[in-house]
């Protein structure tokens, strides 16, 4: 091989690794998780476990270190074990979501099946009337929040952010209040999200009319989920899609509970991480 040639052969593998690592950027995939279940800060690392190989079976390999997690229960709590000066709040909070809820279903349902909407109505106010201190308590909102931005902050990778439950509303928040952070969420799939018994709450902290991401934007929905996560359409303005999968067919609230331990929702999931990946 000439000088030449060596010279241009050495000049088009630099090339050749400049458009590798423009084609295929780094990515991290963030979770945000939700409350009423015995959350520890490696709450993510079963649920990236999974859906890792939900995603290798669709030939996307994804390294262990491109997953994490953001933890914010050790906040909830400390609040649930210091704070009576809510409590009477929190109970107004509680009931307000439930007769919200009670109008728009009754207003749905036929006469004859109503007798079964107030089961749903009990599981579902108190499983979600929890998350009151996020929509009132503005030490609670702000602290939530910076521990999303700092994980933000703290990554130079694109993001695929995950926020299941409570996790999909605080993230929705969260990206409206620092329009700055967005550009490094390119994908915001949010899952499982109660945004029917909590869009009072959500009126006080976000805008419903906003995209909350200036890129892509998922909602996961349970057919049979007792958050009634396939009405978010209804009520949000921006989604590029909604994906309906069948989590649990007989308990709602397992149909809640379970996203990240069923293939039917994982599968969802890693398909739509793996159509936005090499953007």
């Amino acid at each position: 091989m000439s000088v030449l040639q060596n010279i241009t052969f050495k000049f088009n593998c630099i090339i050749c690794r400049k458009q590798i690592r423009q084609v295929f950027t780094i990515t991290r995939i963030i979770f945000v998780h939700g409350i009423g279940l015995d959350t520890g800060e490696d709450y993510w690392k079963p649920w990236s476990a999974a859906l890792a190989e939900s995603l290798k079976c669709i030939e996307l390999n994804v390294a262990e270190s491109s997953f994490d997690g953001v933890y914010y229960a050790d906040i909830y709590a400390a609040v649930n074990l210091i704070d009576i000066s809510h409590k009477l709040q929190k109970e107004r909070f509680i009931l307000q979501v439930k007769n919200n809820a009670r109008e728009d279903m009754y207003r749905q349902t036929p006469f004859h099946q109503r007798g079964q909407i107030e089961d749903v109505l009990d599981n579902g106010s108190k499983l979600f009337g929890q998350m009151y201190h996020y929509f009132h308590d503005d030490q609670v909102y702000e602290c939530i929040n910076k521990r999303l931005y700092d994980k933000l902050a703290s990554v130079e990778d694109k993001v695929h952010l995950i926020g299941y439950s409570l996790g999909s509303l605080i993230s929705f928040c969260s990206l409206q209040q620092r329009r700055e952070l967005t550009g490094k969420v390119k994908n915001f799939i949010m899952v499982g999200c109660p945004l029917f018994w909590l869009r009072h709450g959500m009126k006080l902290r976000a805008d419903l009319h906003v995209k909350p991401t200036l890129n892509h934007f998922t909602n996961v929905a349970g057919i049979l989920d007792i958050a009634y996560p396939q009405i978010v359409p209804r009520y949000v303005e921006g989604l590029d899609e909604q994906v309906k999968v069948t989590v649990n067919r007989y308990n709602p609230v397992k149909g809640h509970s379970a996203y990240f331990d069923v293939k039917t929702s994982l599968n969802a999931i890693a398909e739509i991480i793996k159509k936005y990946y090499h953007e």
